[in-house]
């Protein structure tokens, strides 16, 4: 592992270690399911919920991939965009449902996908052309064995204030691992404005940033698991899907 990023696994680690758990509450509803997604799972607010449908998702997904069906792929990426909140216009958010739709239409969405996961899982970011804030949650979910963390605003958010602000206040950055600055701070209570410093628009910066924040959480569950220090640490046990929830709601 780079020791940079072994570095910042264990300044996180006794970052969440001195905090108490946070729990997870994730309220979402889906606009527009699919039929193959039931009343029981397009609403829910919980960490258990939002697996059952992501799960559900995911194996629409590669049923998709693996038959060369550009709706069925569109309509798994729209469930799981939308459940993240990042599907319709909101804010700063915009312009994933066209262009998703767009590359379905050209019949282009399966390829893309499927591309974009073999760069994943070569752990080559240099060949990745889709990264988002929609597209992290569709690639995390298409490797059910939660090889990948959602590396959203919410969850870098966190990374930033809370373990490299030494480095942020010296103008440094960790090799490899760009985060999201925020331009307000929540910590009074205010709410910031989503912006990726260095990332936004950048698939290739974007995607190494999401393979080493994912490395980072599975050292932290290592060391929640094998380290005495950390034994008693609410994550101790935790899977990097469980972990990246916490992150997620510390990151608000």
């Amino acid at each position: 592992m780079d020791p940079d990023l072994q570095t910042l696994a264990r300044r996180a680690t006794e970052a969440l270690a001195a905090l108490p758990d946070p729990g997870y509450r994730w309220p979402f509803r889906l606009r527009e399911a699919p039929t193959w997604v039931p009343a029981t799972l397009a609403t829910g607010r919980t960490q258990a919920q939002a697996d059952l449908l992501l799960t559900t998702a995911a194996q629409e997904l590669h049923a998709g991939l693996d038959t060369n069906d550009e709706q069925r792929t569109l309509d798994a990426v729209r469930v799981v965009m939308d459940w993240g909140g990042v599907w319709y216009d909101r804010g700063a958010i915009s312009g994933n449902k066209d262009r998703v739709n767009e590359l379905a239409r050209d019949g282009l969405l399966v390829s893309t996908v499927r591309a974009n996961l073999r760069c994943l899982a070569n752990e080559n970011p240099d060949g990745m052309t889709r990264m988002n804030a929609g597209w992290t949650k569709v690639y995390a979910v298409a490797f059910d064995d939660g090889r990948f963390i959602m590396y959203d605003s919410r969850v870098s958010a966190w990374f930033t204030e809370r373990v490299l602000a030494e480095e942020i206040a010296q103008g440094r950055t960790l090799r490899g691992l760009r985060l999201r600055l925020r331009q307000t701070s929540t910590l009074g209570g205010e709410r910031y404005t989503p912006r990726y410093s260095g990332c936004a628009g950048l698939p290739r910066a974007w995607s190494a940033s999401m393979l080493n924040a994912s490395a980072v959480v599975h050292e932290v569950l290592r060391l929640g698991r094998e380290d005495p220090g950390f034994a008693t640490a609410w994550f101790a046990g935790f899977g990097s899907r469980q972990l990246e929830g916490r992150l997620f709601m510390l990151g608000q």
